[in-house]
């Protein structure tokens, strides 16, 4: 997508754009795509449920399930779009001093309006969702999905507590199957953001088995530490091939493969999905808030 243009000249401070934001409740990108006219409307005028644990914590001060955004909190509008805020998009990504600063000052933050777990994973994975995802400050990104609001955070989160839900996460990778407390528990399928698929047995968050019939299927643990080699994944894979095939990722004896090294042995893993931004927040008072100009 081609990023032309400057900021039309609204400046931070006492602007009708910075008004704008703060009486929002969420902002929404045309930009990445995270903007959907249809869903917005739905989640305006009919409201959402909130996903299990973290997307509650965060939101519980002022949101009410299943009562429409624009009389949810009293003198706060809706959703909030960067086109509406006149932030448009410049060669040198300038613009992103002004989209961390707007997703700090509307009421609760960013609101992806993916709708479905494929809609997430095309956002997730885009350059310019990735791009954005960066600026946003720590726990003030979301995602309305399957009509509920989650919280989009590293570890993942569900849809539901307890029953047959989706769990998101940050990288873009996404489980639909059994949900208990919150986690993967029970038979479920993960989809990774590159695509590979992992259908398998989860007991409270962790995979125990592989369940074969899906092609591409990786460990978890694996997959996460980057130590499948070429020669274990061909093997992996070649192994899950037969429909009715179960896998244990823990043992690869059968495959004549050295086994993982324990998990107290990995070295930690880089950080994915929305972190802290690289730039410097000032609240919107301070003379160090970004100038539009």
């Amino acid at each position: 997508m081609p990023v032309t243009a400057s900021f039309g000249g609204n400046s931070a401070r006492g602007s009708p754009y910075e008004s704008r934001a703060k009486t929002a409740l969420f902002l929404s990108s045309v930009y990445s795509k995270g903007y959907d006219e249809a869903l917005a409307e739905e989640v305006e005028q009919k409201g959402a449920k909130l996903g299990s644990g973290v997307s509650t914590n965060l939101l519980q001060e002022g949101f009410k399930e299943d009562v429409p955004l624009v009389r949810c909190v009293p003198m706060f509008g809706g959703i909030v779009t960067d086109e509406k805020l006149k932030l448009h998009h410049d060669k040198q990504n300038e613009w992103l001093k002004c989209w961390e600063h707007f997703a700090t000052i509307t009421r609760f933050g960013v609101l992806v309006l993916a709708g479905d777990v494929a809609k997430f994973q095309a956002w997730a994975t885009s350059e310019e969702g990735k791009l954005e995802m960066q600026f946003v400050p720590k726990g003030r990104l979301f995602v309305y999905i399957e009509g509920v609001i989650v919280a989009l955070v590293e570890e993942g989160e569900a849809t539901v507590e307890t029953g047959k839900g989706t769990v998101i996460f940050a990288d873009g990778t996404t489980y639909t199957g059994d949900v208990e407390g919150g986690l993967r528990h029970g038979i479920g399928r993960t989809q990774l953001a590159n695509g590979a698929v992992t259908t398998g047995q989860y007991v409270h968050g962790d995979l125990v088995r592989l369940i074969g019939g899906e092609g591409s299927v990786l460990s978890d643990r694996a997959m996460n530490q980057d130590l499948l080699d070429d020669k274990r994944l061909d093997a992996l894979i070649a192994a899950s091939a037969a429909a009715d095939a179960v896998i244990d990722p823990q043992s690869d004896a059968a495959m004549g493969l050295a086994p993982l090294p324990p998990p107290s042995s990995l070295s930690p893993s880089t950080p994915r999905g929305p972190k802290s931004p690289t730039l410097s927040r000032q609240a919107s008072t301070s003379d160090n808030s970004p100038n539009y100009a």
